[in-house]
């Protein structure tokens, strides 16, 4: 037997078993995308439902804006939805957040620049006998209750849209129908 006859029996025998083993690499990393695909689908089918019920707290209440725990809970889905949602529904997401982040902003700004009990010069200190130090802060009843009305008001009349709101809900639900294939007829 001569050399080339003896090299084609060796690449006959070697094929079957090179082609298994691509096959079985190639089927190995599929499964493997697939179980990955899966595993991301089932976490944003999570987060998505999370953040849909905060979205819809929003709807149903647009001055839960003002709320401080409104917003920090908003903020938690940031990291999620970077690392997780696709890009078109991250950025939809981003404009909510800064909407809120806004309304929230301005409205602590107003409170605290408007809150008798933050204005300085009506803080006192005073020390009893045995020198034991206490704070109090000098505002009537009748300035609190004032205060408490402008803060119903500015609320009222600074709350977004009920129609804002709606349009980027909508954006937001539009996109992760998309990431999760639910958008199919």
């Amino acid at each position: 037997m001569g050399l080339e006859q003896v090299a084609s029996v060796v690449i006959s025998l070697i094929s079957p078993v090179a082609v298994a083993a691509v096959t079985a690499f190639l089927t190995s990393r599929n499964a493997r995308e697939n179980e990955m695909r899966k595993l991301l689908h089932e976490k944003r089918l999570e987060l998505y439902m999370s953040f849909y019920e905060q979205v819809e707290r929003c709807l149903k209440n647009r001055q839960i804006v003002f709320e401080q725990e409104y917003f920090q809970k908003i903020g938690t889905y940031k990291a999620k939805m970077t690392l997780m949602a696709s890009e078109n529904t991250r950025k939809a997401f981003d404009e909510f957040f800064w909407l809120i982040r806004q309304k929230w902003t301005d409205y602590h700004k107003y409170s605290l620049g408007n809150d008798p009990a933050f204005d300085e010069s009506r803080h006192h200190t005073t020390y009893d006998e045995n020198g034991n130090e206490s704070e109090w802060v000098d505002v009537s009843r009748e300035e609190l209750d004032a205060f408490n009305d402008e803060i119903r008001r500015y609320k009222k009349t600074n709350k977004p849209a009920k129609e804002v709101i709606e349009k980027y809900a909508e954006e937001i639900y539009q996109s992760m129908r998309n990431d999760l294939g639910s958008n199919l007829k």
